[in-house]
């Protein structure tokens, strides 16, 4: 039979039938998916099975055929010594051919418990699934909440979230609040510098070594009395009158963890207008006053030995004779000279450089006719006289922290 006008005209009616309801019936099924809650139950299931967590998801439910949208989904990973608590609200997410995009309109990061970085070490292993790509692409959080405990020092402060994947790993950047996402940024590094970088976490969950890669953390204005109590050695028994202890310091902090990487810790700290007094009370005719810029540096080596770089410069203060004696008596290269027999004296400059490696030390500095390195001098008839100096050749510092500690007031109070 011959196809006539009306055939061409029914079958094109009932192409455009199909296609408006083919989508409509599939939006309704969708819809009565919905309503009984199984599409959220399925992706509560799918998270708890991928992510090895506790989870609950509220209000999900599809949008499209390639979009969902979530009120709450909150994830918990707890161990012996402590939990980590992710809560995510306001949640929309679009799937393409490579995975899944997630936007969270706010979220809170938690970390606590009795030995939070313990719990993070027994996540390390726990999380890995080597077999299983991830199917998240990207998850962005406008608004993330951080609570993170770690030893003595807790971390309160707002910033913006995002997880990039490159297929199999992760990094995750923390930027400040009002950092804006671009997507015309050309490079990570230009986005990092305009964005105002907090921190960096790299995670791997295909490797048989380790979940965490690295992590790069910046913190700003930390309290000093927060600082000396993570120094002291029995944690929260540190001495109560360190809430007397003023001022902060500036932190900075790339780790990798050993399972990964030989290099696993850098760790950068520096301090300026530190009141020398507070830190010092402890010594033996202490304090020393004055205030003083405090640069620290601590990185292990691929040998597996530690390195550590102090440098510590005050331009006057007070420092009293039974002080200098016991540094002269600390066995670590320094000599006091007949100062060490003196009252209070009041000095020119502190100009403190060391380093060490292992259990080998050694000064840094300009050295004098005599071949030693002034540390601590005071000025007469024009000419800076040392009260305190070192020798330029290495010694044995396997003793010095320890009794530096005792003295400083870090040791362990148990």
């Amino acid at each position: 039979m011959p196809l006539r006008k009306k055939h061409v005209r029914r079958i094109v009616v009932t192409l455009l039938v199909a296609g408006v309801v083919g989508p409509v019936a599939a939006l309704v099924l969708y819809g009565l998916h919905v309503r009984g809650g199984a599409y959220g139950r399925a992706v509560e299931q799918a998270l708890v099975w991928r992510l090895r967590c506790e989870a609950s998801v509220i209000g999900c439910r599809p949008t499209g055929p390639s979009t969902a949208a979530a009120d709450e989904v909150r994830l918990s990973w707890t161990t012996a010594d402590g939990q980590l608590t992710l809560h995510l609200r306001g949640l929309e997410a679009e799937s393409n051919v490579y995975g899944w995009y997630v936007r969270a309109a706010c979220g809170r990061l938690s970390l606590t418990g009795a030995d939070p970085p313990a719990a993070l070490a027994a996540l390390n292993q726990r999380l890995v699934q080597v077999e299983y790509p991830s199917q998240l692409m990207a998850l962005a959080v406008e608004r993330l909440q951080l609570s993170l405990r770690l030893g003595a020092v807790r971390i309160e402060r707002e910033a913006r979230g995002l997880a990039l994947s490159n297929m199999t790993a992760f990094v995750v950047s923390l930027f400040e609040p009002e950092a804006m996402n671009d997507a015309s940024r050309s490079t990570p590094t230009e986005a990092e510098a305009d964005l105002g970088l907090l921190a960096a976490v790299r995670l791997n969950p295909t490797s048989a070594k380790g979940v965490f890669d690295g992590l790069h953390i910046e913190l700003a204005d930390v309290p000093l009395a927060a600082i000396r109590k993570a120094l002291v050695r029995g944690g929260d028994k540190a001495d109560t009158t360190d809430e007397n202890v003023h001022g902060t310091a500036n932190l900075a902090v790339n780790w990798h963890w050993p399972e990964t990487d030989a290099d696993t810790a850098t760790i950068a700290a520096s301090a300026r207008g530190v009141d020398l007094s507070q830190w010092t009370r402890n010594l033996p005719g202490g304090p020393v006053t004055g205030t003083a810029d405090l640069d620290v540096r601590y990185a292990k080596s691929r040998q597996g030995s530690a390195a550590l770089a102090v440098r510590l410069e005050s331009e006057g203060g007070t420092v009293s004779g039974e002080t200098l004696a016991w540094l002269d008596g600390l066995r670590a290269a320094l000599d006091a000279g007949s100062a060490a027999r003196v009252g209070t004296t009041p000095f020119q400059r502190l100009s403190l450089r060391f380093n060490a490696v292992g259990d080998r030390g050694w000064y840094v500095g300009e050295k004098d006719e005599w071949g030693a390195i002034p540390i601590l001098t005071v000025r007469l008839f024009g000419v800076d006289v040392p009260l305190l100096q070192a020798g330029a050749q290495p010694f044995d510092a396997s003793g010095l922290w320890p009794a530096l500690s005792e003295g400083l007031g870090l040791a362990s109070h148990e």
